[in-house]
């Protein structure tokens, strides 16, 4: 027997939604708010999924922000964390509240941490820029940027820490940058863009694509748990068992692809390839959707492939080509009429090439093509637009059903034809289409058809003593057959014809039988198969003639139901504000429970509750469940399952959803040195506040509205107040539902942190200063002396931080700088005084590791070697700075490029300055020029081609020019490996001086050799 069982909040959400009941308006209708939203479309699928739901005014308010609890419980639900086992202690959280096991989930998977006062802040609405490094680290990207630097108008308040998560997010298409391109990471994520980010989120997650031509796959079968998206054409997918659906995506174009060997569990949809183009060869489609807008395209059944069911919304080509296995069997037309463009609409159409079981016709098509094949059944439904069947000589139709009108021509065979109301103006082939004699025969509903000409047999003459089955009694597995009286020759199993008839499905002919004599001479036993008892009782007819008299005889049973229904009732106990006690319970409607096998989550029943608050789950199968229900993102289970038992009906105790009455956190105490005023006030909005000392004097508080939290210094409104070790505070919370409380908060003296340490030495030139701290936890401070603040450092657990400067302040020699240090919970330091000092110390010259010159270009480029951390320039003769780079925090060496061109001065001056000291002695470099060539012997005007010997070192990239004096080209040639090189196709005149040229190509071109061409010797 059932105990009576409590029901609890599940720790997956923050009621900030509140559930819906009967009297207060349900949710029965559409959401009101988010007609025309930019997310309306995502909030409308998850909230059919039952990831969420709006408000019982029929309202989601997509602009409200989310907490942070909220979001780890929208994640988890999303994602289908499991629960963690892991415990992380934090100090605002206690196993009884409300989001205590999400948070858990949450940090278990490591996308969500807490604070560094080991607190958690589940109330804190969360901001995008949080949301960004969130949903990267649920996508397991780490901190890494995989996106070229996105240029924001606000990207000088993007810090570092989320900088590289908000590209990601950017780049992969899951947040979207605001107006202005502006990103606002300090702006509070709303509901809206929660569920949109956190859907796309797992849409990546849950995705394979293959965005580049190739094979993709392994020699033997592997599992994706993913969905899978071929972006690409010539895509070969082999051995894979997609878990998940699988997409031909329109950017396949009119491209190719290949499925070989492939499982999918989900759907395929293909809508994208051309009339060449999907092939599945071996491989396993349980539902495939064809929408492949702008043109036709081809699916190829090919091998051993099983197709179960096709869904045609466009003009497609199914083929089977060499087909093994079972290929395409059922198929439905569910398209919709193009839009014409120009007047002009071509329709769709359908072309079948081999054996289907079922073709349904719902949609639009124009023309149907059976080009070869046989199908059993092609049925036309009511209402459809007038369509052409056109069949030729080598297709075979069982059973054509035509509900519509349509203009059937071509040689194909039909067996039957059968017409309804709708189709009679239907143009059929004629009496002896298809060579079996049938004649058209028109009727209403259905019932009218294609009639062939019976032919009648004389029915036996049976005399008064001739034995006659009188009756059957059927059960399962077995037939009684009870006979007048005992035959007097024993019948054999093949005197009998059984029919068998389950429900309401067409009977079929049983062959499995055996035929035993019983006890008594006039009865007969005939075994049948035996039938599998289902999730709900049918009823089994038996149909048995006995032949040699042409007598026949029925009987029925019905099979046992080996599941249950379970039922039960759900109902809201709201909290009454003023009394501050719970009012009876009022029913529930338009609820959606979920019963959900306790060992496999795969096994789930779902039931929406009546007005009256019940709900029933049908053919539940026998096994242990748990019973919850989701409303918005908050989730209600009972504690302890429930055993249900096969053909039992089970009545679930109520389930109780209880509206949360307002909860009191924080308010501990308020310090004399802060004064902060933070606590939350869970499950109440719109409440307003006042302060008042123990004397009863009212303080001056924001006289806004809150919501759930409340966080203020009661400096910024009482500046002239002054708080004392003893006193006591008085916060009084006013709500609109009437609900109020008065909290006594204590005033509290904090303990002050000790100075922070400062070893090295400040310099005027320094970027950041490396403190000492006392405490973990603390905030690190540093100001000018004229009280300017030049860096901040926040809460690391590092006790020496190297904290950085703000560029925008330059350090003065010779001015003192105030460092203090604050520990959590404790007041401020006295400060740390540093005086900034100048270098002396000169930097080390830097050394040139090579130099190069590009002639194109006309730049300079030059690679050196320093001291990490070091500023480099290129400077001119006059000082003019050509060119600078500092050297990385972990390595020295820098390369800077500038321009230069022939005529200005060639040499250049390179320093160093590293931090906190002078500038060095200058490094000096000149443009590199290549070596100047030279000829041995005469050259003579008949040569036209010159050889030489180049004796200058590196060889590679050095070419060699001839050219006249006034630096016309004649010809060029290149330097080999040996350092010989060949000028060819030379036309030289003779007594004429002419340059030869060398150019390496990282260097300016050499000075001319230059040689006079001499008249050649005559031979003798």
């Amino acid at each position: 027997m059932l105990r009576k069982l409590c029901v609890r909040l599940l720790v997956l959400s923050m009621i900030f939604l509140w559930v819906p009941f009967e009297s207060a308006g349900a949710l029965s209708g559409e959401l009101t708010d988010i007609k025309g939203h930019w997310a309306e479309q995502d909030i409308k699928e998850w909230i059919e999924q039952g990831i969420i739901t709006g408000y019982p005014d029929q309202t989601f308010r997509p602009e409200a922000v989310i907490s942070r609890g909220e979001f780890v419980s929208l994640v988890n639900k999303a994602f289908k964390f499991s629960e963690s086992k892991t415990i992380v202690a934090f100090k605002d959280l206690k196993p009884s509240d409300w989001v205590y096991t999400q948070v858990q989930t949450a940090v278990a998977q490591g996308y969500i941490n807490g604070y560094s006062d080991q607190t958690f802040r589940q109330v804190q609405h969360i901001n995008r820029q949080e949301t960004a490094t969130i949903l990267n680290k649920l996508l397991k990207l780490d901190s890494k940027a995989l996106f070229p630097t996105i240029s924001f108008k606000d990207s000088s308040e993007i810090p570092n820490w989320s900088r590289a998560a908000i590209q990601n997010m950017i780049g992969f298409g899951i947040m979207e940058a605001g107006e202005g391109n502006s990103f606002q990471p300090q702006r509070q994520t709303t509901r809206a863009e929660a569920v949109v980010s956190i859907k796309r989120a797992l849409a990546s997650s849950l995705t394979d694509r293959y965005t580049k031509s190739g094979s993709y796959g392994t020699a033997e079968l592997q599992s994706i748990n993913k969905n899978v998206v071929v972006d690409a054409e010539s895509v070969t997918l082999r051995n894979m068992h997609i878990k998940g659906d699988l997409l031909i995506s329109e950017k396949v174009g009119k491209g190719n692809v290949y499925l070989e060997g492939v499982i999918v569990d989900g759907t395929t949809r293909v809508e994208g390839g051309g009339v060449n183009s999907i092939h599945m060869k071996n491989s396993t489609i349980p539902l495939l959707i064809v929408k492949r807008l702008n043109g036709a395209v081809r699916i190829v059944a090919e091998g051993n492939t099983k197709i179960t069911h096709s869904e045609i919304m466009t003009s497609t080509v199914l083929e089977e080509n060499n087909l093994e296995g079972m290929g395409f069997d059922t198929v439905i037309v569910t398209g919709e009429q193009e839009q014409a463009v120009n007047g002009v609409s071509s329709g769709n159409s359908l072309i079948l090439i081999g054996d289907f079981s079922q073709v349904t016709i719902d949609g639009y098509i124009t023309r149907i093509m059976l080009q070869s094949g046989n199908i059993e059944t092609i049925r036309v439904n009511e209402g459809l637009s007038r369509m052409s069947i056109i069949t030729t000589k080598d297709v075979k139709v069982g059973l054509l059903d035509l509900q519509s009108n349509a203009t059937i021509t071509g040689d194909g065979q039909f067996k039957e034809i059968v017409m309804g109301d709708g189709a009679k103006d239907s143009t059929l082939p004629l009496a002896g289409a298809g060579g079996d004699g049938f004649i058209p025969m028109p009727g209403g509903g259905g019932s009218g058809g294609v009639i062939p000409t019976p032919t009648l047999s004389p029915k036996p003459s049976q005399s008064p003593d001739t034995v006659q089955m009188s009756e059957i009694q059927a059960s399962n597995g077995r037939i009684d057959i009870i006979f007048t009286k005992a035959p007097e020759e024993a019948p054999v199993v093949d005197d009998f014809e059984v029919n068998i008839r389950i429900g309401q499905v067409t009977a079929v002919k049983v062959t499995d039988l055996k035929l035993e004599a019983t006890l008594q001479e006039h009865i007969f036993k005939l075994t049948v198969p035996m039938i599998e008892d289902g999730m709900t009782s049918q009823t089994v007819y038996y149909t048995v003639k006995y032949k040699p008299t042409n007598s026949s005889a029925s009987s029925s049973f019905k099979t046992k139901q080996e599941t249950s229904n379970v039922k039960g009732n759900v109902y809201y106990q709201p909290y009454n504000m003023v009394q501050k006690k719970y009012n009876d319970p009022l029913s529930l409607r338009d609820v959606y429970m979920i019963f959900e096998d306790v060992n496999d989550n795969q096994i789930r029943y779902q039931a929406s509750s009546d007005r009256n608050g019940e709900y029933v789950f049908n053919n539940v199968k026998p096994g242990e469940y748990k019973l919850y229900t989701s409303i918005g993102w908050t989730t209600y289970y009972i504690d302890e399952p429930f055993e249900v038992f096969a053909g039992q009906e089970i009545t679930l105790p109520k389930f109780i959803i209880k509206e949360d009455a307002p909860e009191v956190h924080g308010f501990e105490n308020v310090a004399t040195d802060r004064g902060y005023i933070s606590g939350e006030v869970w499950y109440l909005d719109d409440f307003s506040i006042q302060l008042e000392l123990d004397d009863g004097t009212k303080l001056k508080v924001p006289s806004y509205q809150f919501d759930q939290v409340i966080s203020f210094n009661l400096f910024d409104y009482n500046p002239n107040q002054v708080l004392i070790k003893g006193m006591k505070l008085y916060l009084t919370i006013q709500a609109k539902n009437g609900w109020k409380e008065r909290i006594e908060i204590p005033v509290v003296e904090r303990p002050v942190t000790d100075s922070p340490l400062v070893k090295d030495i400040v310099y005027e030139d320094n970027v950041f200063i490396i403190v000492t701290v006392p405490d973990k936890y603390s905030t690190v401070t540093i100001f000018k002396e004229d009280g300017t603040l030049i860096s901040r450092y926040d809460n690391s657990t590092d006790l020496e931080r190297r904290v950085y400067l703000d560029s925008m302040f330059k350090l003065v020699a010779g001015e003192t700088l105030s460092i203090y240090v604050q520990a959590y919970d404790k007041q401020i330091s006295e400060p740390l005084l540093v005086e900034v000092q100048s270098p002396t110390e000169k930097s080390e010259t830097p050394e040139m590791l090579w130099i190069e010159y590009d002639e194109y270009s006309k730049r300079v480029t030059i690679m050196n070697s320093t001291q990490v951390d070091t500023m480099i320039y290129v400077k001119t003769a006059d000082g003019t700075t050509l060119a600078s780079e500092r050297t990385g925090s972990n390595h020295s060496n820098s390369q800077l490029r500038w321009g230069w061109k022939e005529g200005e001065d060639d040499t250049f001056y390179i320093y160093a300055q590293s931090r906190g000291k002078t500038i060095s002695e200058p490094l000096i470099v000149k443009v590199p020029v290549t070596e100047t060539p030279s000829l041995e012997g005469i050259i003579y005007s008949n040569m036209t081609e010159i050889t030489g010997e180049y004796k200058h070192g590196v060889f590679f990239g050095v070419s060699m020019m001839v050219q006249d004096m006034d630096g016309n080209l004649i010809s060029r040639g290149q330097v080999n490996r040996d350092g010989v090189f060949t000028i060819k196709k030379l036309t030289l005149i003779v007594n004429t001086e002419y340059q030869l040229i060398a150019h390496d190509n990282n260097k300016k071109q050499s000075e001319p050799f230059i040689f006079t061409v001499q008249e050649p010797v005559s031979s003798e």
